[in-house]
């Protein structure tokens, strides 16, 4: 990734995070953390990677949420980054974190396993 597009995303995480925070009023939305903005090498399209609090019902739901609010947040986003177009916004549920918890999770199961036979 270009420098460019590096401070691009970062900028752009930035201010999505400060939109969703204090712009998108959806009661259904939880609460979410912006973890990775990746872009595409035309950068006309961002994926925007959420991690969301919650059971799987809520995530579902504050996906939904972030997908219905998208023209307001790419809206306020073209308002707050100068770039000539502002790019399409994707949202995808990251899982990074549920995947480090299952892994610690195997790794004490595997641990105490050890303790166990000794």
């Amino acid at each position: 990734m270009s420098l460019r597009n590096e401070k691009l995303s970062k900028q752009i995480l930035r201010e999505v995070s400060v939109v969703i925070n204090t712009g998108v009023k959806d009661p259904k939305l939880g609460f979410v953390t912006i973890t990775k903005v990746k872009m595409k090498t035309d950068v006309n399209v961002v994926t925007i990677f959420v991690s969301i609090l919650g059971e799987e019902k809520e995530k579902r739901a504050s996906i939904a949420a972030l997908r219905r609010a998208r023209g307001y947040i790419r809206r306020e986003l073209a308002h707050r980054v100068s770039v000539k177009f502002v790019p399409e916004i994707e949202f995808e549920l990251d899982t990074s974190m549920e995947n480090i918890e299952n892994t610690l999770k195997l790794i004490n199961s595997l641990e105490k396993g050890k303790k166990l036979e000794k």
